[in-house]
């Protein structure tokens, strides 16, 4: 898609990119993160947080080339999974995408962050007590120097737009699109003054 073309379709998808809106979280775009998958796959984890069921959740139909799905409501239990050694050798950018880019993602960015900041603290930080889950399942993640600065050192990211913007400009591109299936997808025209033109929605989608 010609980037005049992608400038004329931002309104569809809800996202300006001339707009500056501050956020209290780092976000990576579509052209970065191409530029990464195809460049240094290997550094790169990339966690999908869709809600992975058939009938009523939004992954099935398509995702990120090489990401993992850990949905939201596991993501907590499964900290001690994704933060491991191999994950830490191997692994210096992680990037967080839910169907919006404005939730679950969020959430999931916020959780792993905290984690990483209780692990890379002294000895003596405690969680507070209305995080007890939280803290008990972090405290089981134990490190080494070396791999506590490896964590401290990773850069994190909310993928901006989400998995809906992100299909809607690279659908047909399967270097780094994979599984879509077209019949979780509606092709929905939009009206309005600033929203005009067809976007795909997941049938699925609540967010």
């Amino acid at each position: 898609m010609a980037d005049d073309e992608k400038k004329q379709d931002y309104p569809l998808i809800g996202v300006d990119p001339g707009a500056q809106i501050k956020y209290d979280f780092e976000q990576i775009d579509d052209k970065k993160l191409i530029e990464l998958i195809k460049s240094k796959a290997s550094e790169l984890l990339i966690v999908d947080v869709r809600d992975p069921d058939e009938e009523d959740g939004d992954y099935v139909g398509g995702n990120v080339k090489g990401s993992v799905n850990i949905p939201t409501f596991d993501f907590v239990e499964k900290l001690p999974e994704i933060i491991t050694d191999k994950n830490l050798q191997a692994k210096n950018t992680v990037v967080f995408y839910c169907m919006s880019g404005k939730g679950s993602s969020v959430d999931a960015y916020k959780l792993y962050n905290k984690a990483r900041s209780t692990l890379t603290a002294g000895a003596d930080k405690k969680d507070d007590k209305t995080d007890d889950e939280f803290a008990k399942i972090v405290a089981t993640i134990k490190l080494d120097d070396k791999q506590r600065e490896l964590l401290k050192s990773q850069k994190t990211y909310v993928l901006q737009g989400g998995f809906h913007m992100f299909l809607n400009y690279h659908k047909d591109d399967k270097t780094v699109i994979e599984n879509f299936n077209e019949k979780y997808w509606e092709l929905t025209k939009l009206d309005g003054k600033d929203n005009e033109g067809l976007a795909y929605y997941h049938t699925n989608n609540d967010e």
